[in-house]
């Protein structure tokens, strides 16, 4: 039997990263096995960590049309080295290009939050992810710090940010499953994401789908919502209550589906 066969590949995550559209490259950080990207933005050239959602570098090359080569170690050394009008340039820096004294939140008040006990993708551990949705309109995914005793104090590092919602956040659930995260918000908002739990990499996400507006432009908000997993695997219940006072019941088949656990 042909070994190759019997493989699956599927998507865990996706991103928009605030740079590109060329976006050159791709690294796991050996040491703290954050998701590492590099590319051009204009005349810059940027590493970007999409784990913690820093820049960690940001040279003036003149953009990407130009011969170029990029370098990094273990110890946080980074090197471009560049041609521009027939004369070879370098750029080397040392650590991120700004430090956080301490991590921020949400910029505005946290309006729901709920807690999932995620099993990983190996099938063998459990991880307990905190998400939480605020009117700044973002939703954030947090896992617990491995030790209390860090110099900021915090007990839960931010993974992950999601930035769909164009409104306030109104309300988060997860799933009874744990696995899929519904958000609700302005705008008769209410989007389904696929949260996973990767070992040696920490979180990913993915958009899912989302519920069908009652018309194209709508200033409604689903205050409210509750899921209902049916004795069908792919199939949910959901029940929203909207800023008018109007109630609907919705099914679903989807869209939602998730792969059996051994296609993982």
């Amino acid at each position: 039997m042909d070994v190759l066969s019997l493989l699956r590949v599927r998507t865990i995550h996706k991103a928009c990263p605030p740079f590109g559209p060329n976006i050159e490259g791709a690294a796991l950080d050996p040491k703290t096995n954050d998701l590492i990207l590099y590319g051009f933005k204009g005349v810059y050239f940027i590493v970007w960590n999409e784990s913690t959602q820093t820049e960690l570098m940001a040279a003036e090359c003149g953009g990407c049309h130009r011969v170029w080569t990029y370098h990094s170690n273990d110890e946080g050394r980074r090197v471009l080295i560049w041609t521009k009008a027939s004369r070879l340039h370098l750029f080397s820096s040392q650590g991120p290009s700004h430090r956080v004294l301490r991590a921020g939140g949400h910029g505005r008040e946290i309006k729901s939050a709920c807690l999932s006990s995620l099993l990983s993708n190996d099938g063998q551990t459990r991880s307990q992810i905190l998400a939480t949705g605020a009117e700044d309109t973002t939703i954030r995914l947090f896992l617990p710090e491995a030790s209390r005793s860090t110099q900021s104090g915090d007990i839960f590092r931010c993974q992950m940010t999601l930035k769909k919602h164009t409104a306030g956040i109104q309300h988060i659930q997860w799933s009874p499953c744990g696995e899929l995260l519904f958000s609700s918000s302005g705008c008769e908002e209410l989007y389904v994401w696929r949260i996973s739990s990767i070992p040696g990499f920490g979180v990913g996400a993915m958009f899912m789908g989302e519920c069908p507006k009652s018309k194209p432009i709508s200033d409604l908000r689903v205050t409210h919502f509750d899921v209902v997993k049916l004795d069908d695997e792919d199939a949910y219940l959901l029940a929203l209550a909207y800023s008018n006072s109007m109630i609907t019941v919705s099914f679903t088949r989807l869209l939602l589906r998730l792969p059996p656990r051994g296609e993982r």
